[in-house]
């Protein structure tokens, strides 16, 4: 392979073989398996009898792939081995390379994503007691990170510090809109029409603090549980392209956002006309999940860091970023589709009603304090 050069799933054992990262002896005793991921960059799992691996390289025709993959090699290579705890939330680093952008990690193929394990319970129960746990873990990341953007200057600098791209959605370039299918120019259309949206979104992006090195893209799909005994829980957080200089509230609120999508995807649609039998005939209850979405963020504030006389300040913003990612996830399904869900409306009004008054919404609709 030529430096640069992006192998695919027919050349990648050769690949690996030549860096040592499987052994020939698998391969010719046809212990070895590998096949393609479905992430947008160009991913692969290797399977072994004696362990597996992740590799991870971009896709030479995805915008902007090379810049991501770049980043979570960094970030691995400069934090992989910082301390006990890093080492026991990341997968393990196999195998990195700045120059071929090239990253290998450990195959947890015990673990599930936070989605499927919550398939693992039968409604209206949910794995609240995780997502405390998940708060727990997410805290104290964020607390150790905040304290290494403080001392390591010269890693931070290399950083993106921008708000999300959610922040300016209101505001497309042309280009943007050609890849647009019907459903994603509706939901655009809905986002432009609400004056509560986009002020809410302009006030997103002003108010986005750069304190510390977050996650960017924390969500369930990027939480991998495995169960540990009968309470315990092995919890890895994945994905590390999105990796930036921003605010905190925004890797809290990816995982709420979901929590929230979560029971609007369990609403019977057959009643979209009235609100309330769609809510009363919910197949999981919303005191279920504020439940979880209060657990998660106790768990979370009590290692963070946070100063006890700001916690009001910080409920009311993470709101404002949940209402944010919201809007996000809901153009990224329909950005291609040509129907819009009932779902996508639902959520975006829920997201606007948050946004008009994010203080109230935290309490009343969340339920972040009680």
């Amino acid at each position: 392979m030529d430096d640069g050069q992006a192998f695919d799933i027919d050349s990648a054992i050769t690949v690996l073989i030549d860096k040592g990262l499987v052994d020939k002896e698998l391969v010719l005793s046809n212990e070895i398996f590998v096949e393609s991921g479905l992430r947008r960059n160009r991913n692969f799992q290797v399977l072994t009898t004696n362990g597996g691996l992740f590799v991870k390289q971009p896709d030479p025709l995805s915008p902007g792939s090379y810049e991501t993959i770049r980043a979570e090699v960094s970030f691995y290579e400069h934090f992989v081995s910082s301390n006990e705890f890093v080492k026991s939330i990341l997968p393990r680093l196999k195998y990195s390379e700045q120059t071929n952008t090239l990253l290998a990690l450990e195959l947890l193929s015990d673990h599930k994503t936070f989605w499927r394990y919550c398939n693992s319970y039968k409604l209206p129960q949910f794995p609240i007691q995780v997502c405390r746990e998940i708060g727990r873990r997410v805290g104290t990341l964020q607390g150790f990170l905040k304290n290494r953007f403080a001392n390591d200057t010269p890693y931070s600098k290399t950083l993106n510090s921008n708000p999300p791209w959610v922040s300016k959605i209101h505001q497309p370039s042309p280009k943007n809109l050609t890849t647009l299918g019907p459903a994603g120019t509706h939901v655009l259309q809905m986002i432009q029409a609400s004056s509560i949206i986009t002020a809410g979104l302009d006030d997103f992006a002003k108010a986005w603090e750069r304190t510390t090195i977050i996650h960017g893209d924390i969500k369930a799909d990027n939480i991998l549980i495995k169960a540990s005994g009968p309470t315990g829980y092995d919890i890895r957080i994945v994905d590390w392209e999105m990796v930036q200089i921003g605010d905190p509230a925004w890797d809290a609120a990816g995982f709420l956002h979901d929590l929230v999508l979560f029971w609007l995807k369990h609403l019977s649609y057959t009643d979209k006309d009235d609100i309330g039998l769609l809510v009363d005939r919910a197949g999981i209850p919303l005191e279920v999940i504020q439940t979880a979405i209060r657990e998660f963020w106790t768990a979370y504030v009590s290692v963070a860091g946070t100063p006890e006389e700001c916690h009001e300040r910080a409920v009311t913003k993470v709101a404002q970023h949940i209402a944010a990612r919201m809007i996000q996830s809901a153009y990224e399904a329909t950005i291609s589709q040509s129907e819009t869900p009932p779902m996508i409306v639902l959520t975006l009004q829920v997201c606007e009603n948050i946004l008009a008054d994010p203080k109230s919404a935290a309490s009343d609709f969340l339920a972040i304090l009680r």
